[in-house]
């Protein structure tokens, strides 16, 4: 944060900035407040990535409050950072790193008219289809971690405008695991379906991330499956 402070001339060509809390205690406040004054003086900021908040979220959501940063199109956050989701009026992309139903619930709240597009990073349960589909209806592109049980992904049929779904595949670590956990198979013909039913017009993609075993945000390989307008 220094360092952006004493370069003033790179601030305009600052477009994405990720951020660790890592370090921050209640002893130890003065970094996140020297945040948010750097966030204010980067007007071309599109992408923000904040990390590892812990015990400070009501600390940092105190210090956000009042503040707006409409230049901010994708967001990552963790649900216990909801409360400033409304700085950024302007969000197109939302990633959840945890739980996302606090995020949800205040994307209903204060964010009528949202801009959301896109959600990344969820991991589906009745509770979170629910608060989606009321939240932000008109998604057009969602990123899951694979689900169990498989009916879980059938909740996400007849979306309004789903027409790019997301599906982070890890295989079954052993054959015991294997056992309790829906094969590939059947998870792309129940994300097909979740496709046929949406109600977008013209092609929907369905592509499915094959992740690493040992580590498990980076993908291998990636599976393109074209659903409905563009075959």
């Amino acid at each position: 944060m220094n360092g952006i402070q004493k370069t003033p001339y790179v601030v305009p060509y600052i477009h994405s900035l990720t951020v660790t809390m890592e370090e921050c205690h209640m002893e130890n406040w003065q970094p996140m407040a020297q945040f948010i004054r750097v966030l204010q003086l980067l007007p071309n900021l599109r992408s923000l990535t904040i990390l590892h908040v812990q015990g400070m979220s009501l600390v940092l959501i105190n210090a956000f409050h009042g503040k707006i940063f409409p230049s901010v199109v994708s967001l990552s956050l963790s649900d216990q950072l909801a409360p400033i989701l409304p700085c950024f009026p302007n969000v197109q992309v939302l990633t959840a790193q945890d739980s996302c139903i606090q995020l949800l619930g205040v994307a209903k709240k204060s964010c009528e008219d949202t801009s959301i597009h896109t959600i990344n990073n969820i991991r589906l349960s009745p509770q979170v289809v629910e608060s989606l589909r009321d939240a932000i209806p008109r998604v057009k592109q969602l990123s899951i971690w694979h689900i169990t049980p498989l009916e879980t992904m059938r909740l996400l049929e007849g979306m309004d405008n789903l027409a790019d779904l997301r599906i982070r595949y890890c295989p079954p670590a052993n054959a015991w695991n294997a056992q309790y956990e829906p094969a590939l198979d059947g998870i792309i013909a129940a994300a097909k379906r979740v496709l046929r039913t949406s109600k977008a017009a013209g092609r929907k993609d369905l592509r499915i991330q094959h992740l690493e075993e040992n580590w498990v945000h980076l993908i291998k390989e990636e599976q393109i499956f074209i659903v409905g307008g563009g075959q």
